[in-house]
């Protein structure tokens, strides 16, 4: 830090003291001067003015008698008594009648703007006799109070002098040799000793002298302090020196450790380098690399990756490109020996030493780009192979003209999850055609696990229904049930707790005889919903699934006729419409709502039914992921 600059004025503290005492002095003595002048002459107005009146009063009474008897010399006698007084400037005695009796006028020259005149009614018994008209002159007052100014300005000035020079002696006498025993102290310790006393100084000057004492004992400890931070400074720049010498060699050894390329550049140069970058291009050290750096790279032109490298980082737009989108995948090619090598970039950007900086990191991912190309590979062989197999679902799906064959008007939502999923619906052709048999089922899972079970839940029903058409029973939604639940447990050996695998369905099994204008019902945990007359009704299935290894291989299911009526709506649906979650609470859309949209929407056409329960359920799933797989069918006799 630089010394700031004493900055002081020219003036003597003597004179200067000096000075506002007589200034004070002075005003002061003004002052008092001034207010005595002031009493003085009011006391010589008030006796002008007494002298006056008098005057005034004592004219009047002595005229009146005269007056009376018009005596002309009488008047004149006693008139002229008063014209001895030097400050009577006229006199002029009327009659009643304003006839001039008597005049006067002072032979002397007055100043006129000093005159004061009166007039003065004679009277007698309240008779009024005549008027005296009579001007004196204040010339003289003002002269006298003049002669009192000019005195009392004399003694003021005498008296300023001499207390001026009294005052100018006793300050340099006293206080300037005072000032400089202080001075000589102040010196001294300045100039480092701290240990000389000022003697013979005034009481006055005891707090200064307390500073200075306080200021040597504190200047003291303060160089006794710095020797010890000296020393301690001197131990701490050491330690601190081998520490961060240290911490460098560290630094530099994880550098070295990583088989990342790491390299240090301002933008405009490279700073630093690791062994990894060094190992890469084939270098033999750090100073062989910046001497071909410094020399344009002259042994590594034929060396295409490093030059595009020190292009790239010439660019400082390049580096900053890639600092700013720090969430994005840099990558960049270099080729070695005729191998390509895919490097990631990562930059980052600090301060050392007041100098912004960034490292940039290139890590080796040649190997990774080809495991990832491979799984890509086989993802695609296993999308396609998916995507056949939805194929092979898709052709397992009845159309919608076999259901509208028994029925009025119908409809049929079936939406995978995946592109394949564990849900799906059968319609097999019967030997009697007045019959026909829906199955809706939810198999275990969804995707590709569920569309396996799929795949064994079609095989068991052309089984039960090829010996359901050689057979002359009536159709039995129970028993075909029954059979599924021993056939799924006995194919798939899940007749134990013990087996780890775990698979089968819900589901529900409509007959329906238009002949006879008979629906027969029975379910897996899946209920069978229909609506007459604005009531909507439920019937639910049994509370038991369909081939696990819980599953009670003679369970038997229960069967429910319905005899049909006119205006009747028939609706079936497994858990994935009803368990989708969303809504502005991320609950799922629930039995009790599902049942409304059906009374409210039954009496439409089956075309706008199914269009109002899609963007029903697609605006309450919002932006949730689906759940599960999806089959709703609508069925109208």
């Amino acid at each position: 830090m630089k010394n700031k600059k004493l900055v002081y004025n020219n003036k003597s503290l003597s004179k200067t003291l000096s000075v506002i005492l007589i200034i004070g002095v002075c005003i002061v003595s003004s002052i008092a001067t001034a207010f005595l002048y002031s009493i003085n002459k009011t006391n010589a107005l008030e006796d002008f003015e007494k002298r006056n009146n008098s005057i005034k009063y004592q004219l009047s009474i002595s005229l009146s008698e005269p007056m009376w008897n018009i005596d002309g010399k009488g008047i004149s006698v006693i008139a002229s008594s008063y014209t001895n007084d030097i400050s009577l400037v006229s006199l002029d005695i009327f009659s009643e009648d304003m006839r001039r009796l008597f005049t006067y006028k002072n032979p002397r020259t007055h100043n006129k703007k000093y005159f004061n005149e009166y007039s003065i009614a004679i009277k007698k018994d309240n008779e009024h006799l005549g008027i005296i008209q009579i001007v004196f002159s204040k010339e003289s007052l003002n002269n006298k109070l003049n002669n009192m100014l000019r005195n009392a300005l004399l003694v003021l000035i005498l008296t300023l002098i001499t207390i001026s020079a009294l005052t100018v002696i006793s300050f340099r006498l006293l206080l300037n040799k005072s000032l400089d025993n202080l001075m000589n102290r102040a010196s001294l310790i300045g100039s480092g000793d701290i240990s000389s006393n000022t003697n013979n100084l005034f009481k006055e000057f005891l707090p200064l002298i307390e500073v200075l004492n306080t200021m040597s004992s504190k200047i003291s400890r303060q160089v006794s302090l710095l020797n010890e931070n000296k020393n301690n400074l001197e131990i701490t720049v050491k330690d601190r020196t081998s520490q961060l010498l240290k911490e460098k060699q560290f630094i530099h050894s994880i550098m070295n450790s990583l088989t990342s390329m790491v390299l240090t550049t301002d933008g405009k140069q490279i700073n630093s380098i690791n062994k990894a970058f060094l190992d890469y291009f084939n270098i033999k050290d750090e100073k062989d690399f910046f001497k071909h750096y410094e020399n344009k790279f002259t042994d590594y032109s034929n060396n295409e990756s490093i030059s595009y490298l020190m292009t790239c980082i010439h660019k400082e737009e390049w580096i900053n490109s890639i600092n700013d989108h720090p969430d994005n995948i840099h990558k960049v090619e270099f080729y070695m020996n005729d191998c390509k090598y895919i490097f990631t970039i990562t930059i980052d950007k600090f301060i050392f030493e007041n100098k912004e900086l960034f490292t940039i990191v290139l890590t080796d991912i040649s190997e990774l780009e080809k495991i990832k190309n491979k799984i890509e590979e086989i993802n695609k062989h296993t999308k396609e192979s998916i995507e056949y197999a939805a194929l092979i679902q898709n052709s397992l799906i009845p159309s919608i003209d076999l259901i509208n064959v028994f029925f009025t008007d119908s409809f049929v939502i079936w939406e995978p999850k995946d592109i394949v999923g564990g849900d799906i619906y059968l319609f097999p052709q019967l030997v009697n055609k007045d019959e026909c048999i829906l199955m809706m089922i939810d198999c275990t899972g969804h995707g590709v696990p569920g569309a396996f079970v799929t795949m064994l839940v079609k095989a068991i029903e052309k089984q039960i229904i090829t010996i359901t058409n050689a057979s002359e029973e009536e159709i039995n939604p129970a028993y075909i049930l029954q059979e599924f639940n021993k056939e799924m447990k006995s194919i798939l050996k899940q007749n134990s707790s013990d087996v780890k695998f775990n698979a089968g369905f819900d589901g529900a099994i409509i007959s329906y005889n238009k002949k006879d204008k008979i629906l027969k019902y029975a379910g897996a945990k899946v209920p069978l919903y229909y609506i007459i007359n604005d009531e909507i009704k439920t019937i639910k299935g049994d509370s038991h699934s369909i081939g696990y290894n819980t599953s009670d291989i003679n369970y038997k299911f229960t069967q429910h006729e319905i005899k049909i009526e006119e205006d009747i709506t028939f609706y079936l649906s497994t858990d994935g419409f009803l368990d989708q979650t969303g809504g502005s609470k991320g609950f799922s859309y629930g039995r009790k709502k599902f049942k409304e949209l059906l009374l409210n929407n039954y009496k439409k056409s089956m075309n706008e039914q199914q269009d109002i329960y899609l963007s029903t359920l697609n605006d309450y799933q919002g932006n949730e992921e689906k759940n599960d797989d999806i089959t709703f069918i609508a069925l109208k006799p």
